[in-house]
């Protein structure tokens, strides 16, 4: 079967066969009228999306019999073509079948065909690479770096940067391959779950697929094994957990100070222990140093936290409670004859003079004032689970909550009158510490 498409042209015929040859049955000799010629194509290149004016240059175009152009980008009609005189035609560009192709032009009219070889390139959309920092306030207000290449050149425009759906401001082309941008209030995203960026402009749009999370004021978790890096988010309205990060070093417990910086406790009994800072935004770990006594005899923190702008914990030789400084990490013992508490795994603040722990032998809710380290109030029993595994506590706001050590991996909201327990959300995996989000978040 030959196939052939006939295109008629008035009282003309053009016929192109399938392997490129043109057929012109209009009128011959010397009353024929001159067929197109095509010389130039101005600009030469456009956005994929099309909708720029464009003018080709030659002969033949206008005069009584030549009628009405047609022009064909890369196949594609456009929907509007004009001559303007018998040298040029204008036509609005059509969009592109495949971004960054070059493609031919060819012009029809009653008098024949002209073609452009590879006259045309339809420029490439933006890609983007990468985006930082991977963590975002919901709020908004996060200065954000996207790196990747088609920003700027190519008469690319002013364009526009999506987090989750949402426009970002403040949106400045630095080089074709960086663009800065602010992002804004986004109060229905889930806190920790990965979203979208979207850039566009004049020649296309790319997206980097849950590229970045958004962060709201919670409660964190940290991994508990080993070689899990891993920080948990929970939304303490919906009990919903998202993977927030992995540092580079995995870290057991957590605090924050009164000026919202955050310290951990990285290493294991084998290598001994170090104190910590770490930046979330940045996904960094500062080492302060050695967590251990003013004789450097190694400790190990199981719990800490700040009463004021002091640290405290309780360590694992001798399960008593010490003060330990924040810009070294050495270790003071409060009181060498306060009680031996059992390897006591929890610590809250309860007020600028005293700490909570979770007793392991009454399963009760305990108060140990920072001055002596001696147990002064035997509390509530924590009804609902084995203060044995409970691993970690924490303020958030007016709340206490408690971290589940073992077994179910459960987050408790914790009633400091009576003990009860109530479960506020599960962890996906074993948790060794919780604290406050910091206040960037």
């Amino acid at each position: 079967m030959n196939n052939r498409l006939v295109i008629v042209l008035g009282a003309s015929s053009l016929a192109l066969a399938a392997c490129g040859e043109v057929v012109s049955s209009g009128a011959s000799g010397s009353d024929a009228a001159p067929q197109p010629t095509a010389a130039s194509v101005s600009p030469d290149h456009g956005p994929f999306g099309g909708g720029i004016e464009v003018t080709i240059s030659g002969t033949g175009f206008g005069g009584p019999n030549a009628g009405n152009p047609m022009v064909v980008v890369g196949g594609v009609v456009s929907a509007d073509a004009s001559a303007a005189g018998d040298d040029a035609i204008t036509f609005d560009l059509p969009p592109g079948l495949e971004e960054g192709a070059t493609v031919d032009i060819t012009v029809f009219n009653q008098n024949g065909v002209a073609v452009l070889v590879d006259a045309f390139t339809y420029n490439p959309r933006p890609i983007l690479i990468s985006v930082g920092p991977a963590l975002a306030r919901r709020a908004g207000g996060t200065n954000i770096t996207i790196i990747g290449r088609g920003f700027e050149d190519l008469e690319a425009g002013t364009p526009t940067v999506e987090v989750n759906g949402i426009a970002a401001v403040g949106v400045t082309v630095v080089s074709d391959i960086e663009i800065t941008a602010v992002t804004a209030a986004d109060p229905a995203a889930s806190p920790g779950a990965a979203v979208d960026v979207v850039v566009t402009n004049d020649n296309g749009a790319d997206t980097l697929e849950k590229s970045i999370k958004l962060t709201a004021p919670g409660l964190l978790a940290m991994g508990r094994t080993r070689t899990d890096p891993s920080i948990w988010y929970v939304d303490l309205d919906t009990g919903n957990v998202n993977l927030l990060t992995r540092l580079p070093t995995t870290m057991s417990l957590c605090a924050q100070n009164p000026s919202g910086v955050m310290y951990g406790k990285t290493g294991n009994n084998q290598t001994g222990h170090s104190l910590v800072t770490f930046d979330l935004l940045t996904n960094t770990q500062t080492t302060i140093g050695a967590i251990r006594t003013a004789a450097n005899a190694p400790l190990n923190l199981s719990a800490m936290t700040f009463v004021g702008n002091t640290l405290y914990g309780f360590t694992q030789q001798n399960e008593r409670l010490h003060s330990i400084d924040p810009t070294t990490g050495i270790a003071t013992l409060v009181n060498a004859t306060g009680t031996v508490l059992s390897r006591q795994n929890s610590i809250a603040v309860k007020d600028g003079t005293s700490v909570y722990a979770a007793n392991s032998f009454s399963g009760t809710l305990d108060t140990y004032p920072v001055a002596t380290g001696v147990r002064s109030i035997i509390g509530p029993s924590m009804a609902g689970t084995s203060t044995e595994i409970i691993h970690g506590m924490t303020f958030i706001g007016s709340s206490l909550f408690a971290m589940e050590y073992r077994g179910a991996n459960r987050l408790f909201r914790v009633n400091t009158t009576t003990g009860a327990l109530t479960t506020v959300a599960t962890l996906p995996s074993a948790i060794s510490g919780i604290c406050p989000t910091p206040l960037t978040f």
